[in-house]
């Protein structure tokens, strides 16, 4: 592990030690959740978790800056996008925003980061008009946004769930040319969460909020946009897998029966097993063993060059994040 990574998992104790002060300086009434499933008798929970990873991401990005100077456009975008996200997302939890400016801002942050990547940088190769790969980029972190803040309805699983992918990304990342300015903020993140775990552990203290979820999201996405151009798609995508599989299949079963997909729901396979009597923990473990499988894919995908071998982890991860997937929609027919 580099010196540069070290200091990224500073980020875990300053997470702890800022959420701490957070939690005795904030009124309690502050960022209340009132949507969030709770316990029966327990109070709402402040959202308060985005508080302090994203400051402390925007200090990552800072540093990143000042030690690549030649990725300062890029960064400062993403920094910018990030914090507008933040504030749309403090205002969100305040008092619930209009979905049109919700998705405005969203569109404004990814196509504010798109817009300052290279032309040289490139997923498919040619395969269309660079325009158009990037408006499918651009499409792909909207979704990366929104699917880590409504995939973030249980205590711990925006910890367990885009933290390990999150980690495994930067790992990946670590050392790469093409966008070589993303590792230290991602692993930083990934590190943030670590240090919000203590305080988000069933029954949690506190929650990430959109203030938290919707930066997360970008960062999801555009660690894994960075993985495709360091490595492939495949690999790009694998970290991510039960997470995109989950929501997909959920937005595929809500529009076969007629919701409004913009409205906030508990439809996600993972909470199916839980109205199922299934506890937080047996949900988790089965997240994190998934996730680390994911990332062991993902590592094959990424550093082989035999192609049965990066066929088979193409398939073991598409096996792995359907698999769990089923497995918590099956827990319904034991309830």
């Amino acid at each position: 592990m580099s010196m540069g990574s070290g200091w990224a998992l500073l980020a875990a104790p300053l997470a702890w030690l800022m959420l701490a002060v957070l939690e005795k300086a904030t009124p309690s009434g502050f960022l209340k959740a009132h949507m969030r499933e709770q316990p029966p008798g327990t109070s709402p929970v402040r959202q308060i978790g985005g508080l302090a990873l994203v400051p402390l991401y925007l200090c990552a990005l800072a540093i990143t800056a000042w030690l690549h100077p030649s990725d300062q456009t890029f960064v400062t975008a993403l920094a910018a996008s990030a914090a507008l996200l933040w504030l749309v997302g403090i205002a969100d939890d305040h008092r619930h925003q209009p979905i049109a400016l919700r998705l405005a801002a969203q569109f404004i942050a990814a196509m504010a980061v798109v817009l300052t990547l290279p032309p040289s940088l490139t997923v498919l190769g040619g395969i269309f008009p660079l325009w158009v790969e990037r408006l499918l980029l651009v499409l792909a972190l909207v979704y990366a946004i929104n699917v880590t803040n409504f995939m973030d309805g249980m205590d711990l699983m925006s910890v367990a769930g885009t933290g390990i992918p999150l980690c495994a990304s930067a790992l990946l990342l670590a050392g790469g040319t093409a966008v070589p300015a993303i590792a230290f903020p991602v692993l930083a993140m990934a590190a943030g969460l670590l240090g919000f775990a203590a305080f988000n552990r069933p029954p949690a203290r506190l929650y990430l909020g959109d203030n938290g979820a919707l930066p997360l999201g970008l960062t999801s996405g555009i660690a894994s946009a960075a993985l495709a151009f360091e490595t492939n798609p495949v690999a790009a995508i694998l970290p991510f897998g039960y997470y995109l599989a989950d929501s997909a299949s959920t937005l595929i079963l809500r529009a076969l029966h007629g919701e409004n997909l913009f409205h906030s729901h508990s439809g996600h396979a993972y909470q199916v097993a839980r109205r199922a009597g299934r506890s937080v923990q047996w949900v988790l473990v089965r997240v994190v063993i998934a996730n680390l499988a994911l990332a062991l894919a993902a590592w094959f995908a990424a550093r082989t060059a035999n192609t049965a071998i990066f066929a088979a982890s193409a398939a073991f991860g598409a096996g792995v994040s359907a698999g769990i997937v089923v497995h918590f929609r099956r827990q319904a027919k034991f309830a």
